[in-house]
């Protein structure tokens, strides 16, 4: 059998020279047939059953050499591994959201088939397809969960059990579906789950029961660690309240959704009180993030002028309708806008409300005069009631 040179010192770590190696092999009575890569060794009959093998041969030199005379030394390493953008995304946003002070949980990824019925969903859903299992253990782990909010529902039902009352949970997790190969078909998430009154409790007020707008909040945040900046948009569905829920699109890829968890959904589970849930979806929230480094961007170093626009539309236009139509037509010069006020009455008219919009405008080149400020807000308040049918209101 053939005893390389090479081979025999990269298993060793030594430098043991071809004359000595064959010398010892010798001693040991094997007849070598000696070559300037490798020898050729012929073993004795009395030693053909355990030495059948190069590095059988390796280990007889290490032997007869001295084991003593190897160093004692780990092999050098070449290169290392390292997490992809997506991996490197997740664990900034559950980092953020663990800082934020929610306590972060690992449910069950084998749920009861019931869970589907527990969150409202229709018969026509695509969730209630299922990845069943051939032999469950018990009915409680008999499917792959389709949603992440079961899980987190129940660890807050489990906390309210043992007089946790009030807190907020999160978790970085995979739901599971029937792919067309028979696979199961993975999708990640990020979920959270606040129930009761979490914060801390002060005498100067009580504190306020969570609501849509932390989830939206919460949303928002997280969105921005990946550097998205989604749209605020209606949404519907069974396990969240009937309006006060919303989905947050970007890039028409719809990333997140928030709201409230509808009161049947939270007695479903057993979850005493009102609570809000937020979702990610990180596959979409990683196709809709900017690629590349981003990029700094210096603060504004001239002065920046806010104009408030009141507005009367119908009860069926959405906020961040208008809002995103405000920021578009401004373009860069509006560096900000959002809705501060909202009022409906018997002034405004039936079916009708007023929104006011504050609009924050500079151009990052130059100090804007008044004439070219006005000329922002026209353009802006013209869209909105072309498109809108937005009026000023008196």
């Amino acid at each position: 059998m053939p005893l390389r040179h090479a081979r025999l010192n990269a298993v060793l770590g030594l430098d043991i020279a071809p004359d000595e190696s064959a010398a010892i092999l010798r001693r040991l009575g094997c007849e070598v047939h000696e070559g300037p890569d490798a020898h050729r060794v012929i073993v004795p009959y009395t030693r053909r059953r355990d030495v059948t093998r190069e590095v059988d041969l390796i280990e007889e030199v290490a032997r007869i050499h001295g084991y003593g005379r190897i160093p004692a030394e780990l092999p050098r390493m070449v290169g290392h591994g390292t997490r992809t953008i997506a991996q490197r995304r997740a664990e900034q946003l559950r980092r953020y959201i663990v800082d934020q002070g929610y306590s972060e949980i690992v449910s069950y990824r084998l749920v009861p088939a019931s869970d589907v019925d527990r969150l409202q969903l229709a018969d026509n859903d695509p969730r209630r397809q299922l990845v069943r299992l051939a032999n469950p253990i018990s009915e409680e782990l008999a499917v792959m969960r389709r949603s992440m909010l079961p899980g987190l529902l129940r660890a807050a039902a489990h906390n309210q059990r043992r007089q946790r009352m009030h807190g907020a949970l999160c978790e970085l997790g995979r739901t599971y579906g029937p792919a067309p190969d028979g696979r199961a078909e993975e999708r990640e998430f990020l979920a959270a789950v606040l129930f009761g009154s979490p914060g801390q409790e002060h005498w100067r007020a009580p504190l306020p029961h969570v609501d849509i707008h932390a989830a939206v909040g919460l949303a928002q945040a997280l969105c921005a660690i990946a550097g998205v900046r989604p749209e605020i948009e209606p949404n519907q569905a069974p396990y969240f309240h009937p309006v006060r829920q919303a989905r947050l699109v970007a890039r028409d890829r719809i990333v997140g959704w928030a709201g409230e968890v509808h009161p049947s959904v939270t007695r479903n589970f057993d979850v005493a009180g009102p609570s809000a849930a937020v979702v990610i979806d990180m596959e979409a929230l990683g196709a809709a993030a900017p690629a590349g480094v981003p990029q700094f961007e210096d603060l504004l170093s001239v002065p920046a002028s806010t104009r408030d626009l009141a507005l009367v539309v119908g009860d069926d236009v959405a906020a961040a309708t208008l809002v995103a139509t405000a920021r578009r037509v401004g373009g860069e010069l509006v560096r900000e806008a959002w809705v501060f006020d909202r009022y409906a009455g018997e002034q405004i008219g039936a079916h009708r409300v007023s929104l006011a919009i504050r609009l924050v405008i500079a151009d990052r080149a130059r100090t804007l005069t008044d004439d070219a400020i006005n000329e922002v807000v026209t353009g802006v308040r013209t869209a909105l009631a072309d498109q809108h049918g937005a009026e000023l209101r008196g």
